[in-house]
């Protein structure tokens, strides 16, 4: 079984492709200010404090 088990992933290895280009890509954007906009946020935050999470 782990025979099989190795071969498989020698053969998902094998047969995946290669990365087209592993240089690192820079890209640079500019925001636009939109007048009339806020964002704010609260100072601290606990999370742990109630609420149900879906798993």
């Amino acid at each position: 079984m782990r025979l099989v088990a190795a071969l498989v992933g020698v053969i998902v290895i094998l047969m995946s492709p290669a990365p087209a280009d592993a240089a690192p890509t820079h890209r640079t954007f500019q925001v636009a200010r939109t007048p009339g906009v806020d964002i704010t946020v609260p100072a601290a935050v606990n999370l742990a404090a109630g609420g149900t999470f879906a798993r």
